[in-house]
């Protein structure tokens, strides 16, 4: 269904996406970085306290 945002650029239509380096986002890159995300986040919820220096 056409909208008025696609009326931006009927003229030049986003086949880039289907091209080599970037069919790698949707396959590869975006679930590496999620998990990142969720490794970085788990590691600052489980995080050791930090050492006490004696005085």
């Amino acid at each position: 269904m056409p909208t008025p945002l696609q009326q931006l650029a009927f003229e030049q239509p986003n086949v880039a996406v289907m091209q080599f380096p970037f069919v790698w986002l949707p396959i590869f890159v975006v679930p590496v970085v999620a998990f990142t995300h969720v490794v970085a986040l788990r590691r600052l919820l489980t995080s050791v306290p930090a050492l006490k220096v004696p005085a």
